[in-house]
């Protein structure tokens, strides 16, 4: 008698997991802790406003480039995960679904399900 197994979720978050703070870009140091950096170009229409203060230094035509550092331990992982059918990977980020439009292209992965509540951030009422 065969077993069905359910399949595993992972859910990943970008920000501190596999996008992370900046690091000294002395000559090899990325490299030698496992980082690569990558430029992407947010678009101010596109920007999770729920979650993030669209705050920044937004060019005229509404974009702003963010060089940041990746983790290429966790971008190997990631589509390691991506690339097993018994794994079921989704988001969850406050990025929501503009993972896919800003992250997923620099970690090498497809499009993935997004499984964050879209509601904002609590506030304090007076």
């Amino acid at each position: 008698m065969s077993e069905t197994l359910n399949p595993v979720v992972v859910a990943v978050d970008i920000d501190g997991v596999l996008r992370l703070p900046p690091l000294d870009r002395g000559a090899g140091e990325l490299s030698r802790a496992g980082v690569y950096e990558a430029t992407v170009r947010v678009f101010r229409e596109d920007y999770p406003v729920a979650f993030h203060d669209p705050a920044g230094d937004w060019s005229d035509a509404g974009a702003i480039g963010d060089i940041a550092c990746y983790s290429a331990a966790g971008a190997a992982w990631l589509q390691r995960l991506v690339a097993d059918p018994r794994v079921i990977v989704c988001w969850a980020t406050t990025w929501q679904g503009y993972a896919n439009t800003y992250f997923a292209p620099v970690l090498g992965i497809p499009p993935l399900e997004v499984g964050v509540n879209t509601r904002p951030r609590l506030t304090e009422s007076a």
